[in-house]
């Protein structure tokens, strides 16, 4: 938790003052070859800056959200790029998590897709 507390603190004060990791990465973006979402341009050997986007973890939780009905909205997902991607996000109430890879192969996100299922049902039902 101590870790956490510094690198919350240190991010913020990169933030506010555009210094450190935040900085780099203004300066990686606007200068880099390729502009973009970080799809295009943040897992790319051109970024101008440490990449580790083929290397890497991304947890993303957009959190709740509320579409109108009229839509019939049925699902949403959406990952980006990296080793492995996971997304979750809770519309009208249904929570979906994605997983994703740009470097792993359907096989292997399938089965730390099937891990995580098990883990989260073991969760739930413990809780109930």
């Amino acid at each position: 938790p101590e870790d956490a507390k510094k690198l919350y603190t240190d991010l913020i004060d990169d933030v506010t003052n555009l210094n450190g990791r935040v900085r780099e990465a203004f300066v990686a973006r606007e200068y880099g070859v390729i502009k973009g979402g970080p799809a295009p341009y943040q897992n790319q050997n051109l970024y101008g800056d440490i990449n580790r986007m083929n290397d890497s973890i991304l947890f993303n939780n957009y959190g709740p959200r509320q579409i109108h009905p009229k839509a019939k909205a049925v699902s949403w997902n959406w990952t980006g790029p990296g080793k492995l991607d996971c997304n979750t996000i809770s519309v009208n109430g249904c929570t979906s998590i994605t997983l994703a890879s740009t470097v792993m192969g359907i096989e292997k996100v399938t089965s730390i897709r099937n891990e995580m299922k098990e883990i989260i049902d073991q969760i739930t039902a413990k809780s109930k």
